[in-house]
């Protein structure tokens, strides 16, 4: 059964496919090759689409010979999201590679850059680019010199975005977006404290947290519920649970889904910087505190958003509107994958 999304979706494919020699794309994860690389490798998968594989390795090859002109290391548009898309590819066997030797010039410019330029990076940078290092981490052989290297920067990289935190860390975004500080931070402490090298550090750094974290409550619903995917994360961890337990019911009880659904992420919003594909995202680490029938209904109401946004129909009828929209996290591509693979078909 062909629904209007397939439908649209098979536009947006088209769409993509023509924009592919004719558009100046960027190289980057959000935004560029790099992330439609990962579409096209993805749907072509999913949908036994060999073609869709050819435009994905074409893409891939042209993000590996011109990665040495990208002189930022951020994940949205730099290296670190060249990185973690590449990270992604080899791990899920889209393609071949020994993941050190392929990503070896990448994370040297991003030691580099860390060694000398930190300072020009703010807090959500570094904390993406953080994530990035942690991953990495994981691929390193244990007591090797370069689990050592990777180590230290991730120490210093995290204290430096200790020192930056002040109280316009802790205010929540006046619209959803996924660049909201508290949480991301809450969850990165989790994914460094899982690695067992610097916990007397995030356990203390969580200490000094605690206090602004139990004494925030959002405004908006869907910032509660992102708090919570951070708080979640490192509830096995606080000194005091009984406050950090309590606060996290507390969040979960002021929750309103039709506050979310109906007030706060607009028809509009489906993409995954500032709309419900992020949050279908999050309700994969939500089973702790929320029950399969609440996530079912979280999930039914992300699937009801995507298929009745307008922005379907704007793509497919203006081509300008496609090229400011075109991109994995910025625009379709996500969305895209997230309802081919998990919508109603």
């Amino acid at each position: 059964m062909c629904t209007p999304i397939n439908r649209y979706i098979e536009e947006y494919n088209k769409k993509l496919i023509s924009s592919l020699d004719r558009t100046s794309y960027s190289l980057g994860l959000a935004d560029g090759k790099m992330g439609l690389s990962i579409y096209f490798y993805a749907m072509g998968e999913w949908c036994g689409n060999k073609e869709y594989i050819e435009y994905a390795k074409k893409l891939l090859d042209d993000v590996c010979r011109n990665a040495s002109n990208i002189q930022t290391i951020d994940v949205k548009s730099g290296l670190a999201g060249i990185g973690l898309g590449i990270h992604y590819l080899i791990t899920h066997k889209y393609v071949a590679g020994n993941i050190n030797v392929v990503l070896k010039d990448v994370d040297g410019f991003i030691f580099k850059y860390l060694s000398y330029d930190i300072g020009t990076l703010d807090s959500v940078t570094l904390m993406h680019v953080l994530y990035y290092l942690n991953l990495r981490l994981k691929d390193q052989s244990p007591a090797s010199e370069s689990e050592y290297l990777y180590q230290e920067l991730i120490i210093k990289s995290l204290n430096k975005v200790c020192e930056e935190i002040d109280v316009e860390f802790f205010e929540e975004p006046f619209l959803y977006h996924i660049d909201y500080k508290l949480p991301l931070l809450l969850r990165l402490l989790s994914e460094i404290y899982n690695q067992k090298f610097y916990n007397y550090r995030v356990v203390q750094i969580v200490r000094e947290l605690s206090y602004k974290v139990l004494s925030s409550y959002p405004l908006l619903h869907v910032n509660r519920l992102f708090l919570l995917w951070g708080m979640i994360s490192l509830e096995p961890i606080v000194m005091e649970k009984k406050p950090w337990i309590e606060h996290m019911r507390l969040l979960k009880n002021g929750l309103s889904f039709d506050s979310i659904f109906h007030n706060e992420v607009k028809n509009g919003h489906i993409f995954f910087q500032n709309g419900v594909t992020s949050i279908y995202w999050m309700t994969k680490s939500l089973d702790v505190i929320f029950s399969n029938q609440e996530i079912d209904v979280i999930r039914k109401n992300i699937f009801s958003k995507i298929e009745s946004s307008y922005q379907w129909k704007v793509m497919a009828d203006n081509d300008q509107y496609f090229n400011n929209y075109s991109g994995l996290m910025t625009g379709f591509g996500f969305v895209s994958m997230l309802y081919s693979q998990y919508g109603k078909m």
